[in-house]
């Protein structure tokens, strides 16, 4: 383990800057044929929380209160999960041509793609800022819970994406079956509907806890519009998991690294 982190740090100074520069890039080809540009990153995720808020809103009578925000904060950290895990199928077998020609650490390309997705994330949460400005909620201390709620979200995407990176070299099935994976996922995260409010009782309770995308969406739901105190024991038992997934993931991409170029 304390290797692992070694050759990481190592590899982090080394090809630090190619990750910044191929961030760059990645963000400018995504937009540089359209007219809108940086805009699309904006306009997406807003045009599907008017969708929702439609649907479930006024078709559904969703009684949450501040329903367009609670979905709007759901389906910004969604989007970025799972855009990563999609992604990550066909991350190492679509940049092979690279990796034939240049060493490059493979978990090196899910850091890159995370810090593109990462970018259009932040850059939505400058809508959340809006609604809460125009719903008036007072900023208040527990914001600060951001900070961690954002690392953790941060480190179980990539310790997952570069898990998914690893079997997409050897499966290429899984870019199929991992949408149907997902769209399961979303529905039992509570991206639209508050899973306290619709599973009461110890299967919500645990619905919330042992899904750790839900308990992260429902805790950046509770510090930025009701003012509410994470559920600290949970936190730090997902912050472990998280840990050493990201450091099964990235050790399994270094000893597999020359073998994912004989692969056909």
């Amino acid at each position: 383990m304390i290797n692992t982190i070694r050759q990481v740090y190592q590899d982090l100074q080394i090809y630090g800057p190619y990750c910044i520069e191929e961030t760059k890039a990645t963000l400018h080809s995504e937009v540089s044929s359209t007219r809108l540009n940086w805009l699309w990153w904006i306009l997406t995720p807003l045009l599907q929380m008017l969708v929702y808020v439609v649907i479930f809103g006024y078709v559904f009578r969703a009684r949450t209160e501040y329903y367009p925000a609670y979905i709007f904060i759901g389906l910004t950290a969604w989007r970025f999960f799972a855009s990563m895990l999609s992604s990550s199928a066909k991350l190492i077998r679509s940049n092979r041509p690279i990796l034939c020609k240049v060493y490059i650490p493979s978990f090196l390309l899910v850091l890159t793609r995370m810090l593109s997705n990462g970018f259009k994330m932040l850059v939505s949460f400058g809508i959340v800022l809006v609604l809460l400005l125009w719903y008036r909620i007072p900023p208040s201390f527990t914001l600060f819970q951001l900070i961690p709620l954002l690392f953790l979200l941060w480190l179980i995407t990539f310790g997952l994406s570069a898990c998914i990176a690893h079997i997409g070299v050897y499966w290429e099935d899984v870019n199929d079956l991992l949408p149907v994976l997902l769209r399961l996922w979303m529905y039992f995260t509570g991206i639209f509907y508050s899973i306290q409010e619709k599973v009461p009782g110890l299967l919500g309770y645990w619905l919330l806890r042992l899904n750790p995308l839900a308990y992260i969406l429902e805790g950046l739901r509770q510090t930025l519009l009701f003012h509410e105190q994470l559920a600290w024991s949970w936190y730090f038992l997902w912050l472990g998991i998280s840990l050493l997934l990201c450091l099964a993931g990235i050790k399994t991409l270094y000893r597999n690294g020359s073998r994912y170029l004989k692969v056909g």
